[in-house]
Formats: C-alpha cells, sequence, structure tokens
C-alpha cells in the first residue's frame, strides 16, 4: 500500500478516500438517509443551507470564506468542508490524505481511495463543454465561458457534467482541495 501510495504521489493525480467500500463516488448527499429523496428535494435542502449559511456566516467568515458569501457552488464548497451534505466531493493532491480518510471511522471497515489523473482531466475536461453548451454563459460550449450556477441548480435534471475547482490559498483551513460536482 505505501509503494502505491508513493506512486500517486508522484503523478499529479488527485485523491479520494472514502471509508466505505461505496464502489462509486457517491456524494453525502446521496447517502442515507437522503438517498431516496428527488433532484428536487436535494435542492431545496442545499438552497436551506446555502441560505442559513449566508445569513450567519458574514458574522464570522474569515476572509478565504467570503467569495461563498456570492456563489452558489463556492458556498456548497465550504459548506461540504464544513460536513454539510451536498454533491460535492472533496479530492487531494495528497494520497496520504485520500489515505486517513478511508481509514479514519472504522478499523473493521474497508475504506477505499479513488484517483484520477488531474493534467489528462485539464485537456479532456475542456471538450465536455462543447457537448453542452448549455452550461456555458453565452450558450457557445467555450470551456472559458463556463458556469456552474447555469444549470447547477436548475430543476430539471441536468447533463452529467464534471468540473474541478480549488479554493483559494489560505482558505478554508489553509489548505488547497478539488471538488467535483455532478
Amino acid at each position: 500500500m505505501r509503494q502505491a501510495l508513493l506512486e500517486l504521489r508522484g503523478k499529479r493525480w488527485l485523491c479520494r478516500g472514502q471509508s466505505k467500500k461505496y464502489g462509486a463516488l457517491v456524494p453525502s448527499i446521496d447517502r442515507a438517509p437522503r438517498e431516496s429523496l428527488s433532484r428536487v428535494q436535494k435542492l431545496i435542502l442545499e438552497r436551506r443551507a446555502i441560505t442559513l449559511f449566508r445569513s450567519t456566516a458574514r458574522f464570522f467568515a474569515d476572509p478565504g470564506e467570503q467569495g461563498a458569501l456570492h456563489d452558489d457552488v463556492v458556498a456548497l464548497m465550504v459548506l461540504r468542508h464544513y460536513g454539510v451534505p451536498s454533491r460535492i466531493l472533496d479530492w487531494s493532491w495528497s494520497p496520504w490524505v485520500a489515505a486517513y480518510f478511508a481509514v479514519e471511522h472504522d478499523d473493521l471497515e474497508d475504506g477505499e481511495i479513488w484517483a484520477f489523473d488531474e493534467p489528462l482531466y485539464e485537456r479532456k475536461g475542456i471538450e465536455q463543454w462543447k457537448k453542452w453548451p448549455e452550461t456555458t454563459t453565452d450558450g457557445s460550449g467555450d470551456a472559458i465561458k463556463f458556469g456552474a450556477g447555469v444549470t447547477a441548480f436548475r430543476i430539471e435534471e441536468p447533463p452529467d457534467w464534471f468540473i474541478c475547482g480549488f479554493y483559494h490559498p489560505g482558505s478554508i483551513g489553509r489548505t488547497r482541495k478539488r471538488v467535483s460536482t455532478p
């Protein structure tokens, strides 16, 4: 296992540890007890969490969390960091961090580590917006004009897209994380 983690560390791969073997990447909002809720019900839960956060965070948010007061996706990133169920998945460049999260809860239950090639994502990820131009602010499919809020919070089923976003340096526990959202 140590060798596998060392190999991942040598690559620019993003890693995620999960304390149970789900066999899939399952965001916390899609796990028990919310797995049977409809997309609309889950969106309502996320919207309530964002609204509550914004109504109170302005009094205690540090400068790195201030962006969450104006951007819904950033708000979900911050809320996920604090354990609020969302469709966001945290990722790390450190396989050691992923290994920690894979084993932290229960010594008797197997966890799992997921990893993906971040440089390959950077090259291939741009192509998905051409397939779904409705996810760009002007409908062009130009990756530079991607707007998560354009489809991420609409009631209809969105396209099955995947994004990676950074916490800004110095924000949220002073770590850099990647996240994904369907």
